[in-house]
């Protein structure tokens, strides 16, 4: 009985984790977290690891054992980044830039890692049964948090669309008490993030890879009608919130899968009947219809899809980038690229990036881009980051650091489009589906952001690992029939 109380416990606790996530910046949590990172959920994430490993120490429960072979890369990277930062210590170092020692900020920088690594661990202790019904109460629970935030942006989306000033500063208001600053821009959909490119990435990373599974898997869960409902719901909101990266990694990662679903049918014999494909082409006909009326109403407000296709005649490639609004973004992953280039063996430690980025900003984003005039003016200076995570890694960590950090995404993607292609029922494809979306978004998302806080890798990878790696040490079986789309 004692046991089944620990495991309500537990239990609520990771619930509570689940249904939080949608809170990236959450303003009572102190800086120490980071300065805009500091996810709602890691407070009951840390009650349901505390209570884990409390029940290991009584005798109650076993340390967790499936889903570890996938993280040894990462781990490898993990040694070689103390290494590498008690390296930069041990040297004389960057003099202190606004304030702030090298060592200051190494501690952030690890404090910051060691969140995004207690999802993953969360993630893995709450699924070390390996079966279906505990991943399906995970499910539930997380697809209640999506519903929950996917209603906040729906209002936040006809505040924008009918110019209803007096909702748009209600919600402002209310969201400013948890979030750190609110509805920052009342232009675009934000959700509950930090701001409307976090939003994008939590639906492109966290809670797309399992509604796309959903529909393409043939696994039941609730109506059929649903999942693609929700999908399409989802590609509503990304137009909204304006982040094109959010966007085009979902429809890349949407074409990706959809390719290899119809190739995985087609090789095991069980090509579509005329009517059937029929019927797909005209679904996916009028899928893009929708999606173009949507992009045409969002873009209306705000060019920035029109702009990508403008390019500038005469001029080096580097105008393109600032004509799209990603030239900072460009500068700073090019300083990022310099500081590398300079240490490119042991890097200059974690967290070390942000004192040589002044310095090695490219001298065209000086003259060019008044964002980057403006951070580094005597009045507005600020701590730079190569927003970008290959370039940081290679930064801070060097050459070995970065083959470390594509070796994970290597043998994450392989692990996983082994347990797809071998499936065998349906809900093997499911996590097989999930798990290929959740590495290959990741793989492009990670070149346009560099904090290793945020959840939405880590806790999927953690809840998708056990399951993964159980079908890995299994001897292979013929696949099943193919996805259901």
């Amino acid at each position: 009985m004692a046991k089944d109380r620990w495991t309500r416990m537990a239990h609520v606790f990771w619930v509570l984790t689940l249904l939080t996530l949608p809170v990236t910046s959450f303003r009572f949590y102190p800086s120490a977290f980071g300065a805009m990172v500091r996810p709602l959920a890691f407070g009951p994430l840390i009650i349901f690891v505390l209570l884990q490993a409390a029940a290991v120490l009584l005798g109650r429960r076993a340390w967790p054992r499936w889903g570890w072979a996938l993280w040894v890369p990462w781990a490898a990277w993990l040694a070689w980044a103390l290494v590498s930062t008690g390296y930069a210590l041990s040297q004389p170092g960057p003099p202190p830039y606004l304030g702030t020692t090298y060592p200051q900020r190494a501690l952030r920088a690890w404090i910051s890692l060691a969140v995004g690594q207690l999802f993953f661990l969360g993630g893995l202790w709450a699924h070390q049964a390996r079966d279906e019904a505990t991943l399906r109460r995970s499910f539930r629970w997380l697809y209640v948090g999506f519903l929950l935030v996917a209603a906040w942006a729906t209002l936040q989306t006809i505040a924008i669309a009918f110019n209803h000033f007096e909702l748009a500063r209600w919600i402002d208001n209310t969201q400013a008490w948890v979030v750190l600053r609110g509805w920052g821009d009342r232009r675009r959909v934000q959700g509950l993030a930090f701001e409307p490119s976090w939003f994008a990435d939590q639906l492109t990373r966290l809670y797309l890879p399992w509604l796309i599974a959903l529909w393409w898997s043939g696994y039941r869960f609730g109506p059929r009608w649903l999942a693609p409902l929700n999908v399409a719901g989802v590609f509503v909101l990304l137009f909204w919130t304006y982040s094109r990266t959010g966007l085009l990694t979902a429809l890349a990662v949407l074409g990706l899968i959809g390719l290899l679903v119809l190739v995985r049918g087609w090789m095991a014999g069980h090509q579509p009947t005329a009517r059937r494909l029929g019927r797909g082409l005209w679904g996916l006909m009028l899928g893009m219809a929708f999606l173009a009326l949507v992009a045409g109403l969002a873009n209306q407000r705000y060019d920035y899809l029109r702009v990508l296709l403008d390019v500038p005649q005469g001029k080096p490639l580097i105008y393109y980038f600032v004509n799209i609004r990603a030239g900072p973004r460009l500068a700073y992953a090019w300083a990022g690229a310099n500081i590398y280039l300079q240490h490119p063996w042991m890097g200059v430690g974690l967290g070390g990036a942000p004192f040589y980025m002044e310095e090695a900003l490219p001298e065209w984003s000086r003259t060019i881009l008044w964002e980057v005039a403006r951070v580094t003016s005597p009045l507005h200076r600020t701590l730079l980051n190569p927003k970008n995570l290959y370039v940081r890694v290679l930064a801070e960590t060097g050459i070995v650091g970065g083959v470390w950090v594509l070796v994970f995404l290597i043998v994450w993607l392989a692990a996983s489009l082994r347990m797809f292609w071998r499936a065998r029922d349906a809900f093997e494809r499911f996590i097989g589906l999930a798990a290929l979306w959740v590495g290959l978004s990741t793989l492009i998302v990670w070149a346009s952001i560099d904090s290793l806080a945020l959840p939405n890798f880590w806790l999927n990878a953690g809840m998708l690992a056990p399951y993964l790696t159980t079908a890995l040490a299994r001897e292979p079986a013929p696949p099943s029939s193919p996805p259901v789309a």
